[in-house]
């Protein structure tokens, strides 16, 4: 009998039928079974959730139930998994998630190439945002030091059962929050080898009918949130000197959890008396963690936000707020075209409010400020942002509709400042529009191998001041506008992308499958060869050239390779 590999810790609470698919994707998994043990911890459903588990366990060996009374919270279900774990390591799963079928495979070998304490995989979700930037790129090793793991905070990842043991880390017990960020955050510290798998998505957020995701209770507790948080930059304070170590991974929290939650959506329809609650909390923990160096790193407009919370005046902030919500990112396609294999959209955006007016920038005596309606009234002057013209970024993703799977493509723009005249008047104001082109080719795309089938958002984000404004790419091109669609482009291995402009929404990229190859795809022999000895050959090619190669490449490689013995006449 093999050693159990892995342990997949699953902590349920009355999911219904929406523990069924991720149970499903675990069954379907490429490791052996014998490898690995999904163990479901039930926390004293009422559902029927426990024999229904216990029925699935009569037929699958590696499934092993744990019942539990109702402790109001996955922290405790998730500690009885640890212990109860016999793989050499433990991946944590919600009870509405899935995993790809490669995914404990893939993980654990990383982990033991690698000597990891911690794997990530990349994630993707239908429903929720996920730190795209993290997984630009495989990492072999990291800590939290050199590499951006502080943006992702959950704990659906893959940890070392000795490193869990030998550090005494479990998740606190009870009903309360954070308790994820917690554990990630003091594992985040310990470990000395982390990993990253970036050329695939390997869990995926589900997003359920009836909006009752794990984590997603829209009623909290101010009060018990924030001493809750504190808990968290407790740990960030003890394992850090201040400066800009600790000021860097502070200024994740500002954005995601405090400053960040008082810039407009929800605050907007909170309640006076709700929305004074969160800000004395949030007000209060800002003071006593956050050092003012930080507040310039954030961005122009966020550094005004923390300046009118440092000094109470939660009613600028909502004014301020009110107005930075009505600001978008203007995006339009000028011209689509495929060059060189991949799709090239030429672009401009820029920043506008909802009624189509321009956001407009003070341009006088070599400075730069934005526009003085925003600030003026607030704190007497407009912001002056000339230091921070360089940093001004577009960015664009491609995103499959059905799945949420992300992937960056390439983009680059250039600034152009248009004069707005007053009257007839040099007035000293300006548009600050970006022109450039975003670019994406589907043949390695994600992750180096092709686009998978699907209908693929392309979107933009124009990050600047603090602001990050998302749109779709072409969104506001015209709708009588001259940009003409290219046909359809085959890619390998038996894929047709064809791109579609919609104003409202912008680009996709649909892509399908071809039934067949086109009839010029024939390969023809040399006078003499057989059939037999070329396809041979080429069989001998893939396996011995590409076995080295990352997974991805490998993949389609050996694709192409399967497509040219194919295509021999």
């Amino acid at each position: 009998m093999n050693p159990i590999l892995v342990s997949v810790v699953i902590p349920t609470y009355n999911p219904g039928p929406y523990l069924g698919p991720g149970l499903a994707s675990l069954f379907a998994q490429t490791l052996a079974a014998d490898q690995f043990e999904i163990i479901v911890v039930d926390d004293g459903s009422t559902d029927g959730t426990p024999e229904r588990v216990e029925a699935l366990a009569a037929t699958h060996s590696n499934l092993v139930v744990i019942r539990s009374e109702h402790s109001g919270w996955a922290g405790r279900p998730r500690n009885l998994g640890i212990e109860r774990a016999r793989g050499e390591f433990i991946q944590f799963m919600d009870q509405d998630d899935r995993m790809a079928p490669d995914a404990l495979q893939r993980l654990t070998e990383t982990a033991r190439r690698n000597g990891s304490d911690i794997v990530l995989g990349k994630v993707a979700s239908d429903f929720r945002g996920v730190a795209l930037d993290l997984y630009r790129r495989d990492r072999d090793s990291c800590t939290i030091h050199d590499a951006p793991l502080i943006s992702s905070l959950t704990p659906h990842k893959m940890f070392r059962t000795a490193f869990l043991n030998e550090h005494g880390l479990r998740f606190p017990e009870g009903r309360r929050r954070l308790e994820d960020q917690l554990f990630v955050v003091k594992a985040y510290f310990a470990a000395r080898v982390i990993s990253i798998r970036a050329d695939e998505p390997l869990y995926f957020y589900m997003k359920r009918d009836d909006d009752g995701n794990a984590g997603s209770d829209p009623s909290w507790d101010p009060a018990g949130y924030y001493a809750n948080l504190r808990e968290v930059l407790d740990v960030v304070v003890a394992n850090t000197d201040r400066g800009p170590q600790r000021d860097r991974l502070m200024r994740r929290f500002c954005r995601a959890q405090l400053v960040g939650r008082l810039a407009g959506g929800m605050f907007l329809t909170w309640t006076p008396d709700f929305r004074a609650t969160v800000f004395a909390n949030i007000r209060d923990v800002i003071v006593d963690y956050v050092d003012r160096d930080v507040d310039a790193s954030l961005g122009a407009i966020v550094a005004l936000r923390m300046r009118l919370i440092r000094e109470d005046r939660l009613a600028d902030l909502v004014t301020l707020a009110e107005r930075t919500s009505e600001l978008v990112g203007l995006s339009r396609v000028e011209s689509l075209r495929w060059a060189g294999g991949r799709l090239d959209a030429a672009i401009s955006t820029e920043i506008r409010h909802r009624d189509g007016t321009p956001f407009l920038f003070g341009r006088v005596g070599g400075r730069t400020t934005l526009d003085p309606t925003l600030s003026q009234d607030l704190v007497g002057v407009s912001i002056d942002v000339t230091d921070e013209m360089a940093a001004v970024r577009v960015s664009s993703l491609v995103r499959e509709r059905t799945s949420g799977v992300e992937w960056q493509a390439s983009t680059k723009v250039r600034p152009d400042w248009v004069p707005v005249d007053a009257d007839g008047r040099e007035s000293g104001r300006s548009r600050l529009v970006l022109h450039g082109s975003c670019q994406v080719d589907p043949n390695d795309a994600a992750g180096g191998g092709p686009l998978a089938p699907g209908d693929w958002l392309w979107q933009t984000r124009l990050a600047a001041f603090g602001l990050k404004l998302d749109r779709g790419l072409g969104a506001d091109t015209d709708a009588d506008g001259m940009v003409v669609m290219p046909r359809p482009r085959s890619i390998e291995p038996n894929l047709s992308a064809q791109p579609t402009l919609s104003p409202g929404s912008g680009l996709t990229i649909l892509v399908t499958a071809v039934t067949a190859p086109p009839a010029h795809g024939s390969i023809h022999r040399r006078p003499g060869t057989s059939r037999r000895r070329m396809r041979a050959t080429l069989g001998r090619l893939g396996r011995r050239t590409f076995a080295r190669l990352p997974p991805a490449v490998q993949r389609r490689s050996i694709a192409a390779i399967r497509l040219l013995r194919r295509r021999i006449r």
